[in-house]
């Protein structure tokens, strides 16, 4: 945490029914207060978040990676997403970032100016996004327009070990994901993949 201030978060939601109503990520040593209700718009120091102001091109774009410290727990999936978003095919930079799950909410600020997407490796040999790091960010994202999915392109499940891919829209979140595996099969069979985002609320 000493290498980046920003880094240290306290997150919190309040849930009812399986449905978050309220969420606030906190980072204590910038002074930054994210917080969401439900239908109700996304929020920092009181000034309203929207994803207006970000770019709907991939290869344009800036996407951040967290990935396992350890590499033999990272994930094939994400080994192959992180080579291929280097190609010609994919981002403008692909760096990788020091775990935070708080940082999925700074895609809809100006802290990390063309930065559309935080991917996250969550391998099952090596959970790193619990619950509790993926369903308060996952409203405030969600509120201010932008998506949290998983590789098939469905709301990413808090309870599931699954890559996470957070993005500022949607059509961000759908180009990365096309670069998996995984959606040339499912393209074959006929699924929409912008039509997974809601398929599915929580």
């Amino acid at each position: 945490f000493k290498a980046d201030p920003r880094l240290i978060s306290v997150m919190i939601s309040l849930r009812d029914q399986m449905e978050t109503q309220l969420s606030i990520v906190l980072f204590p040593l910038t002074g930054e207060w994210f917080y969401a209700a439900k239908e109700k718009g996304a929020y920092l120091n009181g000034q309203i978040l929207d994803n207006s102001h970000v770019g709907s091109d991939l290869g344009k774009s800036w996407v951040m990676m967290n990935h396992q410290s350890n590499a033999e727990n990272e994930s094939d999936e994400f080994r192959k997403l992180d080579k291929d978003l280097r190609s010609g095919r994919g981002a403008r930079a692909v760096t990788r970032e020091l775990p935070n799950a708080g940082g999925n909410v700074r895609l809809l600020a100006d802290a990390w100016p063309n930065a559309v997407a935080f991917v996250h490796d969550n391998s099952p040999k090596y959970v790193k996004q619990g619950p509790w790091d993926i369903i308060p960010p996952e409203l405030i994202v969600r509120e201010a327009g932008g998506v949290m999915l998983n590789a098939k392109g469905m709301l990413v499940d808090p309870f599931k070990p699954e890559m996470v891919i957070a993005a500022a829209n949607a059509a961000i979140a759908n180009q990365i994901i096309e670069l998996l595996p995984r959606a040339s099969s499912l393209a074959m069979e006929g699924v929409d993949l912008a039509a997974g985002v809601h398929a599915r609320r929580w």
